[in-house]
């Protein structure tokens, strides 16, 4: 390799915004598709008058719910970073279930507590309280939602994305930086990695790299597009989940 070390700066930072806008989209419509899955599984199998059971779905529900719920500090500590001043507490304060939320994430990356431990009517849910030791051995009660780990998620990635939206678009546009996320150094030395270097790659001049990403929006826009579209998607699944029977018959 090389001596070379990228210095992630402000703008990289504000890339990374959007880059977490869109794996927060990810991680929402894979816990959304296993959720799915077992819904129809269990509606099948009552169906056909077979045995309900969880065993496929709800690790795969608990793992999914884990990688989602770890974005809130991710989108703490990179907005921090790429936009100066910026304050999480003033942004989380009337985002539904985030205290909670903050609270469940403790006690998994913490503890390894298995906050998914009910099943029912193919849903996944919290099915106790919890009261745990937090910093200083202080005592942290955490208490849990009623209804089912999929409608839980949803309503709080919709209410953090608009709220996260809102912040973004009333940014003044000297805040949101433009150009490319990686700088001309980067592709200059990421080129002379050994996988690459027997490609020959050529540059083009730093002059032409730098107009390259102008015309694009500000990945601080983007990010707060695609909070607007997660918006949306949740608000369409909390419908579906509202409409559907207790019981999967006709």
């Amino acid at each position: 390799m090389n001596d070379y070390f990228h210095e992630v700066d402000t703008l990289s930072y504000q890339h990374q915004v959007r880059l977490a806008s869109n794996e927060l989209a990810f991680r929402v419509g894979e816990l959304v598709d296993v959720s799915k899955a077992a819904i129809v599984a269990f509606q099948q199998q009552v169906r056909q008058r077979g045995e309900v059971t969880d065993e496929k779905y709800g690790r795969v529900l608990q793992y999914r719910f884990t990688s989602l719920i770890a974005l809130a500090q991710t989108f703490k500590d990179v907005l921090g970073r790429a936009i100066e001043g910026f304050d999480w507490d003033s942004i989380v304060a009337d985002v539904e279930h985030a205290a909670t939320v903050q609270s469940m994430r403790n006690a998994i990356v913490h503890d390894s507590y298995p906050m998914l431990s009910l099943y029912s009517d193919g849903r996944y849910y919290f099915a106790v309280s919890v009261r745990r030791q937090g910093q200083g051995k202080k005592t942290v009660d955490i208490e849990v939602p009623a209804h089912d780990v999929e409608t839980f998620s949803l309503e709080y990635v919709r209410s953090l994305s608009a709220r996260l939206s809102n912040y973004l678009r009333q940014l003044p546009e000297s805040i949101k930086l433009k150009g490319p996320q990686f700088d001309y150094d980067w592709f200059a030395n990421a080129v002379k990695h050994p996988v690459i270097l027997r490609f020959g790659v050529t540059l083009p001049s730093r002059e032409e790299y730098g107009k390259l990403d102008l015309k694009n929006p500000p990945p601080l826009e983007t990010a707060a597009d695609i909070l607007d579209s997660l918006v949306s998607f949740c608000t369409a699944r909390l419908e579906e989940l509202s409409k559907l029977p207790e019981m999967p018959f006709p």
